[in-house]
């Protein structure tokens, strides 16, 4: 091998080796690629830049950790007793009750049936 083939090898490996926490950040599919990228490319010549990178590219969550939660459905009120009907929005309360807990209308103003 002539020195510049050997020159090229040793610029590749030094890119790779300087780049090494933005490919393992991209690897492991890290949600945080973009700032470890910039953290890399303007702090990787500092050696604590480097490392900081690196350990961000190891640690933290990946997009395969986050969990899509769907909302949990409410449970209808259990009614114990007798119920009655609203006449503003149509949905059951207790006989007891005073006002409609859905949308505040006022049973006192009009008997109870």
């Amino acid at each position: 091998m002539d020195s510049n083939t050997q020159g090229l090898i040793w610029a590749i490996a030094l890119l790779v080796l300087y780049f090494l926490p933005t490919i393992v950040a991209i690897q492991r599919d890290r949600r945080n690629k973009g700032p470890i990228v910039v953290i890399n490319l303007f702090f990787g010549w500092t050696f604590i830049g480097w490392v900081v990178a690196l350990a961000m590219a190891y640690g933290g969550a990946t997009n395969k950790d986050v969990i899509a939660v769907a909302p949990t459905p409410t449970a209808a009120p259990v009614s114990t007793g007798p119920m009655k009907t609203c006449p503003r929005c149509a949905e059951s309360v207790k006989a007891a009750a005073i006002a409609c807990r859905f949308c505040g209308y006022d049973f006192k103003a009009q008997p109870t049936t």
